[in-house]
């Protein structure tokens, strides 16, 4: 018994080796010239980037802030119900169309 297990240990430390010596060997490679550190990196270009943020974040906020405003449709003053009410009651006095509003709600 104890042969067998010096036989499975030599033929298992000559696998590894001969795993080792083929994984070793270059193959169909040739170097061509050394490797050299470039002087400057070459990403990421830290002046690029900061020009692009200077010059694209007021233009995104500015288009948010448009966007937004265009969209609202919440009231602030009152000519701003005047403005609204005027699309669909146009020529009535707000006092009628204050009228109709409350006893349309009330109906609610």
């Amino acid at each position: 018994m104890e042969s067998l297990q010096q036989l499975y240990t030599l033929v298992e430390k000559k696998y590894q080796e001969a795993l080792i010596n083929e994984l070793s060997q270059a193959g169909n490679s040739v170097i061509i010239g050394m490797g050299r550190v470039p002087d400057i990196p070459a990403k990421p270009n830290r002046l690029l980037f900061i020009l692009l943020g200077l010059i694209l974040a007021p233009i995104v906020a500015f288009s948010y802030i448009l966007i937004k405003d265009y969209f609202d449709d919440s009231v602030k003053t009152p000519g701003d119900i005047e403005r609204m009410t005027l699309v669909f009651f146009r020529g009535y006095p707000i006092q009628f169309i204050i009228l109709i509003i409350i006893t349309t709600m009330k109906n609610y």
